[in-house]
């Protein structure tokens, strides 16, 4: 059975393209922690939804996607002391809290199964990406994912060997 997800298309160059360099929206996020929590749910779902749908690199995805759910999960207990002892049907600030917790979620969502989509295409997981960059970030000449295919082991020991010798 294949793996198909609905989502939304993606343009590779936006009309008007959302912030998308990690340190720009890192500082922005910080910035709306701050606010009122249903208005900044509010505005970050509408830029995470912008983000969904700008074409970017699958590891730029996971990063920003991280940084979204960090801020969305301290958001999301403050929006539920808005709306879970309200009465119903909702309405007013409440009504707005409820919302913005579902949109907050439904884009965090989106985020996320792109690059489930993307993951499925590829042999060789999203994660085992991050952990090689990890890795090389750490120090190691190179990283090899399990589990480990012959030729791939020995095409990596044979680099590392013409490395020594040199």
């Amino acid at each position: 059975m294949p793996f198909s997800l609905s989502l939304p298309p993606v343009a590779s160059h936006p009309a008007h393209p959302p912030e998308i360099r990690p340190a720009k929206v890192g500082a922005w996020l910080e910035e709306m922690a701050r606010r009122e929590p249903a208005s900044a749910a509010h505005l970050i779902g509408d830029a995470l939804a912008a983000t969904n749908r700008v074409a970017m690199s699958d590891s730029k995805r996971l990063e920003l996607a991280e940084m979204y759910w960090t801020t969305a999960n301290t958001l999301w207990p403050l929006l539920e002391k808005q709306f879970v002892r309200a009465s119903h049907p909702l309405s007013g600030e409440a009504l707005e809290a409820a919302k913005a917790a579902l949109t907050l979620s439904s884009e965090l969502t989106t985020a996320y199964k792109h690059l489930l989509v993307n993951e499925a295409c590829f042999d060789q997981p999203l994660l085992s990406l991050e952990d090689r960059q990890r890795s090389l970030l750490a120090g190691y000449q190179m990283h090899i994912s399990k589990p480990v295919e012959t030729p791939e082991l020995i095409a990596a020991i044979a680099s590392l060997l013409k490395v020594w010798r040199t």
